[in-house]
């Protein structure tokens, strides 16, 4: 009796265990996606502040510095989101929620960049930092892709059907910012 009593109690523990670390895995993620969106809006008054040209190297190496931050971010949410369990329907719901609400500031970001692009081609001391932009937006339009399919993964079925309208809507707008940058 007293080895099943404590089998018992075992099981009722690594379940409890369990269910603790799925519940602080959606958690994890709504944490990271609340940093990205903290994290875009300070590449966002980084870019609006940058006014171009030679002597603008500092402006343009925060603007780096911020969105590699940004990067890490949403790589920490793209393992998140992988090492979770699958998404309950209301943690799916807020996700699903939460990646919209990021669309706004993305697409701001990356049409801010695009509208400055002629500044950052003499923005390192008189040379081009337009390489460096667009190696960046490829490395971030690649890790918001395995964050996207991440995340995507893990969502009940109702709400994975949305997804893709959602990710490749971002996409499209990288795109366009990578092509703006692929140039010069």
């Amino acid at each position: 009796m007293k080895l099943h009593t404590s089998i018992l109690l075992l099981a009722a523990s690594t379940l409890s265990t369990a269910l603790a670390i799925e519940a602080r895995a959606a958690q994890d993620v709504l944490n990271d996606i609340s940093q990205i969106k903290t994290q875009t809006a300070t590449v966002q008054r980084d870019i609006d502040a940058f006014q171009g040209g030679p002597a603008s190297a500092v402006q343009a190496l925060q603007i780096k510095t911020d969105s590699d931050t940004l990067q890490k971010t949403i790589q920490k949410g793209s393992t998140d989101a992988r090492n979770s369990a699958s998404f309950t329907d209301n943690e799916s719901a807020a996700i699903a929620n939460a990646v919209t609400g990021l669309q706004t500031s993305i697409f701001k970001v990356l049409n801010s960049l695009v509208a400055k692009k002629a500044g950052f081609e003499t923005a390192i001391f008189g040379s081009s930092a337009v390489p460096i932009v667009h190696d960046t937006l490829v490395g971030l339009r690649a890790d918001t892709g395995y964050f996207g399919g991440n995340v995507t993964q893990k969502l009940t079925p109702q709400i994975a059907k949305l997804s893709p309208l959602i990710v490749s809507n971002i996409d499209f707008h990288f795109v366009r910012a990578v092509d703006a940058f692929s140039s010069g």
